[in-house]
């Protein structure tokens, strides 16, 4: 007996990557995520709680209706017409509500003010779970161990070379975190997505472009130093593509709510994140100055 789940909200990457017909396969089941393998893809179905994802499917589910789905890593379906059939499953993608996974580049003075000390404080409140955060700061007493040292050591390193405008050398530097630290998506990889949001983001000037384009690119040729899954989001970030929460964090009218949302995401990685977004504002700045000098 096939189980109908509705679509709710499904990102425009996603639909780019679904059209045709072809095979998917379970790549890995988690508590409240599904992830696909579609061809050199990856696609994931999540319950109506999670945070979308450009390569997310948001279901009607709720998350414990999500745990109750009984798919299995290497199990096979079919995508075709719009709709997957996967086991006893079927998902039809016409149900849902489209949405773009981009940020719209805003002129700095209409977001930074109401912006910045909620990034700090939210920062502040969250650095006990992040250790890449707690390396950063004045005091960095995790830094005085070998992970927070690397940490430390990467981004500060990084951040003068991009000051000096040694572009391809800082991309190289900061492309050291990638893979860097535990979990599903590793901090480092967190910090780089928020540090390519951040940079995109902000209305650019040449400086920045030039940076982000080097960033994106040494990104881009090291993935495979982390995981499917985090390598996915850092696929889709050197692309301009990005979760819906950092996507709001660059309105004008909604930053204080994503700020919220971000900082409730996984153990430590919206607080990671948060801390790259703060570094690309740093950036941003710094180059914008030294255009000035």
């Amino acid at each position: 007996m096939n189980f109908s789940v509705k679509v709710v909200l499904y990102p425009q990457t996603a639909a780019d990557c679904l059209k045709g017909s072809f095979l998917v396969t379970v790549h890995s089941v988690y508590h409240h995520t599904v992830n696909l393998r579609a061809g050199e893809r990856l696609l994931a179905i999540q319950p109506r709680s999670a945070a979308p994802t450009p390569f997310g499917i948001t279901t009607s589910l709720s998350g414990e209706e999500f745990e109750c789905l009984t798919l299995r890593q290497g199990e096979r379906g079919l995508w075709s017409g719009g709709e997957l059939q996967l086991g006893c499953l079927r998902l039809d993608l016409k149900t849902g509500e489209l949405w773009q996974p981009r940020i719209t580049p805003v002129p700095e003075e209409l977001w930074r003010p109401r912006f910045l000390s909620g990034l700090e404080q939210t920062i502040a409140r969250g650095r006990e779970k992040s250790a890449l955060a707690r390396s950063l700061e004045p005091d960095r007493g995790e830094a005085e161990t070998p992970l927070g040292q690397l940490y430390h050591r990467y981004i500060s390193q990084a951040g003068a070379l991009a000051g000096q405008g040694a572009f391809s050398s800082a991309a190289r530097q900061y492309c050291m975190l990638i893979g860097l630290g535990d979990g599903l998506t590793p901090a480092g990889d967190d910090f780089l997505v928020g540090l390519l949001a951040a940079l995109r983001g902000l209305e650019q000037e040449e400086q920045t472009g030039r940076f982000r384009t080097a960033l994106e690119e040494e990104v881009e040729a090291q993935l495979a130093k982390t995981n499917d899954i985090s390598a996915e989001f850092l696929r889709y970030a050197c692309r301009g593509a990005f979760s819906r929460p950092l996507c709001q964090l660059f309105s004008p009218a909604e930053p204080e709510a994503a700020l919220d949302w971000l900082a409730g995401i996984g153990h430590s990685s919206g607080i990671d994140t948060l801390t790259g977004v703060r570094e690309g504002l740093a950036l941003h700045r710094s180059l914008t100055a030294a255009k000035t000098v």
